[in-house]
């Protein structure tokens, strides 16, 4: 990674309802610090904004300063409705002109083990597509990835159609789709693991003790 390479934004979506954990995943212990406030400090290692997406009424752990935390404009419509806030946001943020050549990484509060050098090597590579995103087993993570923001256009448009799925976007815009080899050296593919259950919780949990200084 280029010790210079910074990406304009960063929208972290934790407003899910946490159905398969059974508790708010946002507030999580995972080490020293709360997943959601884990992916901020990431973020900000590499991003110059970062919005928080979080569910109304929602009591959010401890962030690090300057984190702009924005409640979902569209409850209960899935991580569309979140990236959607998200860019929202991030356009009354930046000048007009500075949001026509943003680019923003998206991702979940439960991926633990992203990495900056994950994010800038994927932003690195975006090129002239309008997105970038990672492929596993012929899925495509549209949570793990690099937009442009003006993708918030074509987004607008989908999500007034009535489309709710995730996927759809990538589908929609101009995406290079990579594999995990082009953009981490990690041999367990650990950055793009979710945190869903309390199963993979502990097996985090396990991970991040036993390479702490890997992971940290």
């Amino acid at each position: 990674m280029n010790d210079a390479t910074r990406i304009p934004a960063a929208i972290i979506l934790c407003g899910g309802h946490s159905f398969r954990m059974g508790t708010d995943k946002a507030n999580i212990r995972f080490g020293v610090e709360t997943l959601l406030g884990r992916a901020c400090r990431i973020a900000f290692g590499v991003a110059d904004h970062v919005i928080v997406v979080a569910a109304n009424g929602q009591r959010l752990p401890p962030l690090p300063e300057h984190s702009i935390v924005t409640r979902d404009e569209f409850p209960d419509a899935g991580p569309l409705g979140g990236l959607l806030t998200g860019l929202r946001c991030l356009h009354g943020q930046l000048s007009a002109a500075d949001f026509e050549t943003a680019c923003v990484w998206v991702t979940s509060c439960d991926t633990p083990f992203v990495g900056g050098e994950f994010i800038c090597t994927l932003y690195e590579q975006l090129g002239k597509f309008d997105a970038i995103c990672v492929q596993t087993d012929s899925r495509m993570n549209p949570l793990s990835a690099v937009y442009r923001a003006q993708c918030l256009v074509a987004l607008e448009r989908l999500f007034l159609s009535g489309e709710r799925k995730a996927m759809s976007l990538l589908d929609t815009v101009n995406t290079k789709v990579v594999s995990p080899l082009d953009v981490s050296k990690d041999p367990g593919g650990r950055f793009l693991m979710n945190v869903n259950t309390p199963e993979l919780l502990a097996e985090a949990l396990d991970i991040l003790a036993q390479s702490s200084n890997r992971y940290s």
